[in-house]
């Protein structure tokens, strides 16, 4: 099966949700039931309003869910990488797509399992097609979680929950490594946050002003990770509202002091993810 070899866990950082991706047994049953398909990068797997069918998988690669907003913009609620999936609205009868979904990452590889194919999985493999009704559990779960950040944080907290996600899809990361951004990288990125591009580069300023992220020409460096303690960001820092989300800090959130530049940082570090 194309891509299964390459199916790994994905676990996100602590504070911005974890997803268990569908694993290695499941998706060599999946295999049976489902049509697999080969996109290049930037190719539309479908289009927001469309007839929706089944669900699927990816097996390699990821996929980019895109929401068009006015002025050109456009929000991603979720990149979907190894092991993970979309496009669920497709299980109810006389569905249609809510959102475009896109390949990159290089080529990626999808498994589609229609409708029709997963009532018989479920008569025949249930406790797999259990697994992928876990699935759709998870997904609705990340789903709400980015509506209450989108509620409740601030622009740079949620610059950073992206940034955790992003690293979290890279296969080779170690969760050490500093996050290069190309300009394609850099604007998926800012699409992740919902902000507009102006309020992330005033978030992204700070962190620069504060040595958590540089340029190298065209390309922006992060270096923050949770992974280190003296990586990090309190609740209290805020940018200006971009119209998106609540851009000051709610109320309740820890209210940690503001971290010095390196060598001197707050210890409350993670307050600024979700929770």
């Amino acid at each position: 099966m194309d891509g299964a070899g390459q199916n790994r866990e994905v676990v996100e950082n602590e504070g911005v949700g974890v997803t268990v991706a569908v694993g290695a047994d499941e998706l060599a049953v999946l295999s049976a039931y489902a049509a697999s398909a080969r996109w290049p990068c930037g190719f539309p797997v479908y289009q927001r309003g469309t007839s929706a069918d089944g669900m699927f998988v990816v097996l390699k690669g990821c996929v980019v869910l895109r929401t068009r907003l006015r002025s050109g913009r456009a929000f991603v609620p979720k990149v979907c990488g190894i092991g993970e999936i979309f496009g669920v609205e497709g299980l109810a009868a006389d569905a249609v797509y809510q959102t475009d979904a896109r390949a990159d990452g290089g080529e990626t590889v999808t498994l589609h399992l229609s409708r029709s194919r997963m009532r018989t999985l479920i008569v025949e493999r249930a406790p797999t097609a259990a697994s992928l009704v876990e699935q759709v559990g998870v997904v609705h779960g990340q789903l709400l979680e980015r509506l209450r950040e989108l509620s409740m944080l601030s622009v740079e907290q949620r610059l950073l929950a992206a940034v955790e996600r992003t690293r979290a899809l890279r296969v080779d990361a170690d969760g050490s490594q500093p996050l290069v951004l190309d300009a394609a990288g850099y604007r998926l990125l800012c699409e992740m946050v919902g902000a507009t591009r102006e309020s992330v580069s005033l978030a992204l300023g700070r962190l620069m002003s504060e040595g958590f992220a540089e340029r190298d020409g065209d390309r922006v460096v992060i270096n923050w990770y949770s992974d280190d303690p003296d990586n990090g960001r309190t609740a209290d820092d805020e940018t200006a509202d971009d119209g998106m989300g609540d851009d000051e800090p709610p109320a309740g959130e820890p209210d940690g002091g503001r971290p010095a530049r390196r060598g001197g940082r707050s210890d409350d570090r993670k307050a600024s993810l979700p929770s």
